[in-house]
């Protein structure tokens, strides 16, 4: 028989993480909160990369919810495009 394990983060931790967590992430429920906070920490092994990458994150969440679009499932390749392009980034 299989356990199932609930990671339950600390206090201190959990008050960190939200505000860490961008609004709209946090939103779409812990499984994606969960995602968010693993990709930064766990994926990108640089601290700089890691801190450049979540400001594009940050900032492109923030032209999205400025421009109406206010949930994960809403969101479309033409808004990221559309909001990459508005900050003078490339989008390939």
């Amino acid at each position: 028989m299989s356990e199932v394990i609930i990671y339950r983060p600390p206090q201190a931790l959990t008050t960190y993480l939200e505000h860490a967590t961008p609004a709209m992430i946090a939103a779409a429920g812990d499984a994606a909160v969960k995602r968010f906070l693993e990709f930064f920490t766990a994926t990108i092994a640089n601290k700089n990369t890691r801190k450049a990458y979540r400001r594009a994150v940050v900032d492109c969440i923030a032209w999205l919810e400025e421009h109406g679009i206010n949930e994960l499932d809403a969101i479309e390749p033409i808004h990221l495009a559309t909001a990459l392009c508005a900050r003078g980034m490339r989008t390939r």
